[in-house]
Order: C-alpha cells, then sequence, then structure tokens
C-alpha cells in the first residue's frame, strides 16, 4: 500500500469546477484500489480566520454529491511563505504526490511525482534553467490532446500521457430523459485565463435566433455555473434580458446530469 498526496492550489472553499471534480475521482479510485490518499490544503486565511479542514472536506461532499470519508485531509506548507527546505522535507513522507499546477513548479522528495495540466498555459514558458531542473522532477501529464499539443510545443517537455476527465456513463443512462432543444455551456463565471466566455455564447446565441428565428424556435440556452465575478455574471445577465437564455447559479450533480 503506498502513501499517495494529492494537491492543487486551486483547492478552495470556492473553487468547485471540473478541475477539482477530475481531482478526486482520480483520489478516490486510487483510494478504492487500497492505497493510502491525501488531499493536501494549503493553508489560507480568509475574514473568519483559518478555515478548518473539515470544511474543505464537506465542500466538496457537496459539489460531488458524495462522501470523502476514505480521503484524509491534510495541511501542506506549499505555496506557503515557508522555507525551501520546510517544503522539500513536506514531500518525502509520501510514496507519491499528484500535483494539479497552475503553471508553478516545485522540487519534490516523494518517489514519484506527477504533474497534471488543466489549462494550455501558453504564456508560462517553461525556458530558465531553474525550470527545466524542476521538470526533470515530473512524470507530465494533461487532461486532453490539445493541452497536450500546446504544452508539449510551448514547455519544450515531453508529455508522458493524456489523463481524461472519468466519466460514469451508467449515471447519464439512469437519467434516461427525452432530448430537449438545449444548448448547455458547464462553468464558473470569471474573466480572468480560462474564461469560458459565457458573454460570447449569449451573443452567439442571440445572433442566431435574431437571423433564423423559425430554425431556432424552441431552442433555449442554459448557462450553469457558480458566480465568481459578480460584476461579469451581471454583464452577462444584462446582455441576456429577452432571449430564451437561463442561469442556475446553484445545481446539484443529479440536476446536471439531467440537464446533460
Amino acid at each position: 500500500m503506498s502513501k499517495i498526496v494529492f494537491f492543487s492550489p486551486y483547492l478552495t472553499n470556492k473553487h468547485a469546477g471540473g478541475g477539482e471534480k477530475h481531482l478526486f475521482d482520480t483520489a478516490l479510485a486510487t483510494s478504492e484500489l487500497g492505497h493510502q490518499v491525501y488531499i493536501a490544503i494549503s493553508p489560507l486565511y480568509q475574514n473568519n480566520g483559518l478555515v478548518e479542514l473539515l470544511g474543505y472536506q464537506r465542500f466538496y461532499e457537496h459539489f460531488l454529491g458524495r462522501k470523502l470519508e476514505q480521503l484524509k485531509f491534510i495541511r501542506t506548507p506549499l505555496m506557503t511563505r515557508a522555507n525551501f527546505l520546510k517544503k522539500l522535507f513536506w514531500t518525502k513522507q509520501f510514496d507519491q504526490l499528484y500535483f494539479v499546477t497552475d503553471g508553478s513548479l516545485f522540487f519534490s522528495l516523494a518517489r514519484k511525482n506527477h504533474l497534471h495540466i488543466q489549462i494550455p498555459l501558453i504564456l508560462l514558458k517553461k525556458e530558465k534553467f531553474i525550470d527545466r531542473l524542476k521538470l526533470k522532477n515530473w512524470q507530465v501529464n494533461t487532461n486532453s490532446k490539445f493541452t497536450k499539443r500546446v504544452i508539449e510545443k510551448n514547455w519544450h517537455t515531453r508529455i508522458n500521457l493524456v489523463h481524461y476527465p472519468l466519466v460514469k456513463f451508467d449515471e447519464f443512462e439512469r437519467a434516461n430523459r427525452k432530448k430537449e432543444k438545449i444548448i448547455l455551456s458547464v462553468g464558473r463565471f470569471f474573466k480572468q485565463l480560462h474564461s469560458k466566455r459565457q458573454d460570447v455564447l449569449v451573443a452567439a446565441f442571440k445572433k442566431m435566433v435574431d437571423l433564423h428565428p423559425k430554425l431556432m424556435n424552441g431552442w433555449r440556452l442554459v448557462l450553469v455555473g457558480t458566480p465568481e465575478d459578480e460584476h461579469y455574471f451581471a454583464e452577462v445577465k444584462k446582455m441576456a434580458q429577452g432571449y430564451k437564455i437561463e442561469f442556475q447559479e446553484q445545481v446539484k450533480r443529479r440536476q446536471l446530469v439531467r440537464l446533460y
């Protein structure tokens, strides 16, 4: 039995999207194989003080619609102001470390180190000597062939494999619902970096309706996602006025499956 830790700087009590589901699906599958699995949380200070680990667990249990009791939530000095040696020796206790990167890299003394890249990080090229040295520490995988091509070209490194998200088809088959005239987009509302660009979707849908009213009769655009940027969310909602465009901010897993 191996001691395996999963770490992502995106694990906060705000982020709950496809990337987080991918991480927890992988962690749970690893746990079911009999390994001792940990979820590492980098300390985050908010207005009400240090967020308790149990709060993170409950937040992601609510998001996933399942218990996470077989995973042990722990704190990590990674992504903090702790000194280099403290961070380095913290990684030594694990047989394997699975890191979902935001573009950053670090050295690890775990026996095996897996670097998962979910975003085509074009701007964060790894050309400096220290970055090249850090990359040698990792077995790199991506979430898609598209991300793989972008990273290999811009980071000048070899991607070991594409680690696709887990899809349980029987979950969708059980829904057994008749197809409806729905265009569905699922993603958080924010502007930065890998924005899902709901504004573009709304503009395109409106243009389709205006140009082809008969063809688009009965169709509706459904946008599902948590508003992280309230101002952007309000802008998109204002754009959508007068059209069959729905916004669903808080959707449980079962409801989301039905929409799909």
